[in-house]
């Protein structure tokens, strides 16, 4: 079965829309299409980035979708994994954590909207996809 890490910002995408890419990938999870890897860093960004949001009034929703997210990230946690013992995205360092639970939890993809992991385009033979591509890897996989 396929594991791939859902980089924040497509969880919360997830959250916050009920349609989209980021919305059926987390559903194609839900649904056993495939293993979805998250780290206690990457949890414990997702629920700063849903806390924030909700106390500035922007997506109320999100607050709400983010716990029974969380618990549903939460059951394929690999915990908190080693740092790197070098910084990969030199522009945005945080997202090292994202690669971090990539390697500690083998995974097959890491799926990100964001520019700076996309344009690393893999990861030691991790490929770095959209939430589209991701969509096509599942579809060609089942």
């Amino acid at each position: 079965m396929l594991r791939a890490v859902i980089d924040t910002n497509v969880v919360v995408s997830a959250a916050i829309s009920a349609s989209g890419s980021p919305r059926r990938i987390v559903n194609s999870a839900l649904r056993g299409f495939f293993v979805a890897l998250t780290s206690d860093p990457l949890l414990a960004e997702f629920e700063d980035v849903a806390t924030r949001a909700h106390g500035i009034g922007k997506y109320p929703g999100l607050l709400r979708q983010s716990s029974r997210i969380s618990v549903f990230l939460s059951v394929w946690s690999v915990g908190d994994p080693t740092r790197l013992n070098q910084t990969i995205v030199r522009e945005h360092p945080a997202d090292d954590r994202v690669l971090e639970c990539a390697v500690a939890g083998k995974a097959d993809y890491v799926v990100s909207g964001d520019r700076h992991l996309l344009a690393l385009r893999e990861f030691q033979g991790i490929p770095i996809v959209t939430p589209t591509e991701f969509l096509g890897v599942l579809k060609r996989a089942r």
